[in-house]
Parts: structure tokens; C-alpha cells; sequence
């Protein structure tokens, strides 16, 4: 074995507390490849690699890390521990960086390498809906809050806020499948269930666990304790264009540790709540989400059943749209129920008109997608306690002229 590839076999020891000379040579030694190996596969010059592993280069370029990463195969973490440590070495002796910098020259081939060979970029967004209609401001005000700004410093964030059915994850989704474009190296997803049942809240710890393995962390690399797989997880988001979609939040203490740092990421937020305090110390944008008027609401329903039967039926439309009070949820089920029983607009409007047989049409045999339930569902306060969520109450599906505020309290 050739002196320079046994200098680095076997060397793993303490590897958050060495430079990043000792790493590459270690990572060097565990692929078992000669220094003039390496300066081929990975396209550096080998005088670079040399002086990179004695600490010479005290601010290495990024790029080289980069093709040196891809060559050695290093996963995630050893990237963050990489960066980690060749910044550590910048800061440390900057004065040496006039000096250097020059030093640390390139061949090869000057081709664009991916940070982790074989790590594919996730895309966790789960389906959005097939005929989406009647959001358009919303969509173009999304795009103005989190697309691409150059002149912004943070990371980009809005709390799309709303009452239960009101279409909030809906929009979310389909804004992030329509911006995929602008996030070439992911999208992550996690539906914190901050308004389910108690218990079922999903602890930020865990969503770190699951945003990590997608970002290619081997689950033996997670650290255990919350703040550490914050900054590891901020780490490996720092050069990358990333959308996070953080659905159902129940409180800001849930979205807070899911937020990274870097401005060319951005976050999506929905929840009942406005989430104010992540407005206040975040610099949060809001984006609430109000009913739909009413032909927005005849939209919905020609998206979903085909405009000519809406229009064949216009009169028992306008029923179902004034019944329906707006509610994009109740306006599906109601729709649900014409397209799968087959049955006229009118017979769903008739359906619709007493307050009992009412909710029972919009029972879509799902607690999720239910307009009985979801609306009454709690959401889960400060210190787990649960309270109802006043300020964006949903309107009361009771008959009559006007449409009557505050979820019905007895279901």
C-alpha cells in the first residue's frame, strides 16, 4: 500500500473535532485511493489535494470541497462536517488567506458535480388536486413571497392561514408543484397535525428525523437531541434551493425548529392559527385565506362536475353555492355527492336545505374530509391544552338568508 493512501487508512476517530485536512485524508484512506487517484476521479489538482490535507489551503474553494466530495462519496453529514471545517480553518487565520487562496488551483475537466453521487433530490409533495380553480391572486401573491429574490438576505416564509375546509393545504400544494422549478434540489413535506386529536401533534424532533433522511443523513448520523439536528439540518440546507411545505400547524413552537437559515430556501406554513409570534420574531409574511364568493364558488363546482351540467342546472347551482356558504370543502363533498350517486343538483340542493339532512350530505365518510367534523376540531394550545380557534371560525351551515358565524359547538 502506497505511503500516502496508509496515512489516512483507518483514521475515524472523533471526526466533529478534526480539521478538514485529517478528514479528507481519512475519507481518502476508507476509499482506498492514492492522492494522484483521487486528483483523477475527482478532477483536482493534485498538489491541491496535497496541500489540502497538510492544512495548507487555510480557505479552501468551495468547489474543490465539492468535487472531492462527490469523488469520495461522502454522505450528507460528512459534507456538513466538511464545510464545517474547512470555515473553521478560514476564520481562524484569515491572514493567511491572501496568501493561499491563489494556491489552491484546478484541472480537470471543470464539470458541475452533485454534493453526494447517487443522492437524488426529494421530492415529498404529496398529489395536489387535478382541477384547481379560484385562487389566482393567492397563487400570484406566493409567487411575489417566495419566489426567487435576489436582494432578499433570510430565508423566505408565509403562513398561509385559514379556517378548517377552507382550502389552505389545497393552495399550498399547488403552488409547490407549479414553483418546482424554482427549487431544483427539493421539496419537503410534513403535515404537523396540529389540529388532530390530542397526542397526535407531530414534535418537530421527529420531522427533523424525517427532512434529514430525505436529505440523504444516514439515520445512525442523526443526532438524538432537538437542537442538534436543527443545526445539522440548517447545515445542509445552507448552499441549497429547497421549498419546506409545513402543513397543519397547530402553534409556532411546532414550525420554529423546521426553519432553515439559508435565503435561497423557502417555507410554507399553513394553519388555522395566524401564528403571529412567527410573524413578529420571524418576519413571516401572511397570506389569509377567505371564503369563496360566490362565482368563484360556481367555478369549483364546474371544475369538478363539467361546466354544461352547472349550467344546465344553474338555479340548483346557485342552491348549492349559497348553502355551501363558500366553504371550498363543503362545496367538493356536495359536488362529491352529485358526481358519485349520479344524482341531480337539484336533489343535492334539496338535501341541503334542512339543517340535519344538511350535514349528513356533507358527511364525505372521512373524519378528514368531513364539514361536520373539521371545522369543531380543537386546536392544540400552549402547553397541550386545547382550545377553539375563535378568529377564523367557519360560517355556520345552518339554513337561512344570512350566514350565521361560529362552528356549530354541539358536534
Amino acid at each position: 500500500m502506497p505511503a500516502d493512501m496508509r496515512d489516512g487508512a483507518g483514521d475515524f476517530s472523533a471526526p466533529q473535532s478534526r480539521s478538514s485536512g485529517a478528514l479528507i485524508r481519512a475519507w481518502r484512506g476508507r476509499a482506498l485511493l492514492t492522492q494522484e487517484e483521487l486528483a483523477t476521479k475527482s478532477g483536482v489538482n493534485v498538489r491541491t489535494i496535497r496541500r489540502l490535507e497538510n492544512d495548507a489551503v487555510h480557505r479552501p474553494r468551495s468547489r474543490s470541497l465539492r468535487l472531492l466530495a462527490e469523488a469520495l462519496q461522502l454522505d450528507p453529514y460528512e459534507q456538513a462536517l466538511l464545510a464545517a471545517a474547512a470555515t473553521s480553518a478560514g476564520s481562524a487565520d484569515k491572514a493567511a488567506h491572501a496568501k493561499d487562496a491563489g494556491d489552491d488551483a484546478e484541472t480537470g475537466d471543470g464539470r458541475q458535480a452533485k454534493a453526494t453521487a447517487g443522492w437524488r433530490a426529494p421530492r415529498q409533495l404529496p398529489r395536489g388536486v387535478l382541477r384547481f380553480v379560484a385562487r389566482a391572486g393567492e397563487l400570484a401573491e406566493l409567487d411575489a413571497l417566495l419566489g426567487p429574490r435576489a436582494d432578499e438576505a433570510g430565508t423566505r416564509i408565509c403562513v398561509v392561514s385559514g379556517m378548517a375546509g377552507i382550502g389552505k393545504t389545497c393552495l399550498a400544494l399547488h403552488w409547490g408543484h407549479r414553483a418546482r422549478a424554482w427549487f431544483p434540489d427539493g421539496q419537503l413535506y410534513v403535515n404537523l397535525k396540529g389540529f388532530g386529536p390530542a397526542g397526535d401533534a407531530v414534535d418537530p424532533r421527529d420531522a427533523l428525523a424525517t427532512f434529514l433522511e430525505a436529505l440523504g443523513v444516514p439515520p445512525r448520523r442523526i443526532p438524538e437531541d432537538l437542537p442538534a439536528r436543527a443545526a445539522l439540518y440548517r447545515t445542509i440546507l445552507a448552499d441549497k434551493r429547497v421549498l419546506i411545505v409545513l402543513d397543519n400547524a397547530g402553534q409556532a413552537d411546532q414550525v420554529t425548529p423546521l426553519l432553515p437559515a439559508a435565503p435561497s430556501c423557502a417555507v410554507l406554513v399553513t394553519s388555522r392559527n395566524a401564528l403571529t409570534g412567527l410573524i413578529a420574531t420571524e418576519a413571516a409574511a401572511a397570506l389569509p385565506l377567505g371564503l369563496l364568493r360566490p362565482g368563484q364558488a360556481r367555478e369549483l363546482l364546474a371544475a369538478r362536475l363539467g361546466a354544461a351540467r352547472v349550467a344546465a342546472e344553474r338555479e340548483a347551482a346557485d342552491a348549492i353555492v349559497a348553502r355551501c356558504a363558500g366553504l371550498p370543502l363543503a362545496l367538493g363533498i356536495a359536488a362529491a355527492h352529485a358526481a358519485a350517486h349520479a344524482t341531480t343538483l337539484a336533489a343535492v340542493a334539496a338535501r341541503l336545505a334542512g339543517r340535519g339532512r344538511r350535514l349528513d350530505t356533507l358527511d364525505a365518510g372521512d373524519p378528514a374530509a368531513d364539514a361536520r367534523t373539521a371545522s369543531a376540531t380543537p386546536a392544540i394550545g400552549q402547553g397541550g391544552t386545547r382550545t377553539r380557534y375563535a378568529p377564523n371560525s367557519p360560517p355556520s351551515l345552518d339554513p337561512g338568508p344570512a350566514v350565521r358565524a361560529g362552528p356549530p359547538l354541539g358536534r
